[in-house]
């Protein structure tokens, strides 16, 4: 089963570049993806989740 981005906890958001790039949940099979992605890409991978989290709570940034 997948984990929906959109409701990930605090700490999660903090952490999300070291997560992403770095794998530093690869005990949880998080692989990193710094092979793949830039950190630019990175980026807007995370502002599209906010983006999507904030429209499907009604709220706009």
């Amino acid at each position: 089963m997948l984990k929906d981005l959109r409701y990930m906890q605090p700490q999660s958001r903090r952490e999300f570049f070291d997560i992403v790039l770095a794998g530093t949940r690869k005990d949880k099979d998080m692989a990193g993806f710094a092979d793949k992605l830039s950190r630019v890409d990175a980026e807007a991978i995370n502002a599209y989740v906010i983006i999507r989290a904030l429209k499907d709570r009604g709220e706009s940034r």
